[in-house]
C-alpha cells in the first residue's frame, strides 16, 4: 500500500506534509528512509509503495501520474492482447466504456483531487531542506514533516 498525503502552508510560510502510514510501528519507522530534495520528496517505507512527490514533473506528467495511480487503486490492470482492463470482479470492460469512464474519472480528479493538490504544490517555493524537520507519530499512523 501507498502513503497517502496532504499538504498546508504554515502561518510562518513552511509547508508541511502530513503522511499517513498504514501498519505503522517503531521497527518500521527504524528502517525507513526519508529523502528531502528542493523539488521532491521521497518516503521509503518497507512492505510498502515508495511515495515520491516530484515538483519537478511538467502538469501533464503529474495528472497522467496521478491517473495512473488511480487505475490501480481501483483494481484495474491493463490486460495487453486486447487492450482491455480486467477489473478485480473478473469482469471484461470493453475499450470504449474503459474511455468512458476514464473521462468521468479526470473531470472527478480535476475538481479538487491529488493532481490538484500536487499541482498546487508545485507553485510554492521550493522546499528548504536546511530547515526540514520531520515527526513520526507513531500510534497515529503519521509522519508529519515541514520544510
Amino acid at each position: 500500500m501507498k502513503p497517502t498525503w496532504t499538504w498546508s502552508k504554515e502561518a510562518d510560510g513552511a509547508l508541511k506534509f502530513v503522511i499517513h502510514v498504514s501498519g505503522l510501528t517503531k521497527s518500521l519507522v527504524a528502517s525507513t528512509t526519508l529523502d528531502i530534495e528542493p523539488r521532491r520528496l521521497i518516503l521509503s517505507v518497507p512492505k510498502h509503495a515508495v511515495l515520491d512527490i516530484n515538483l519537478s514533473l511538467t502538469d501533464a506528467e503529474i495528472v497522467a501520474n496521478a491517473s495512473r495511480e488511480a487505475e490501480v487503486l481501483n483494481g484495474r490492470a491493463l490486460h495487453v492482447g486486447d487492450a482491455t482492463r480486467e477489473s478485480l470482479s473478473g469482469g471484461w470492460v470493453g475499450h470504449r466504456e474503459i474511455e468512458e469512464k476514464e473521462s468521468k474519472e479526470r473531470k472527478e480528479s480535476e475538481k479538487g483531487g491529488e493532481p490538484n493538490s500536487t499541482l498546487l504544490l508545485k507553485r510554492q517555493r521550493d522546499l528548504e531542506v536546511e530547515k526540514a524537520k520531520a515527526e513520526w507519530r507513531v500510534g497515529e499512523g503519521v509522519l508529519i514533516v515541514w520544510c
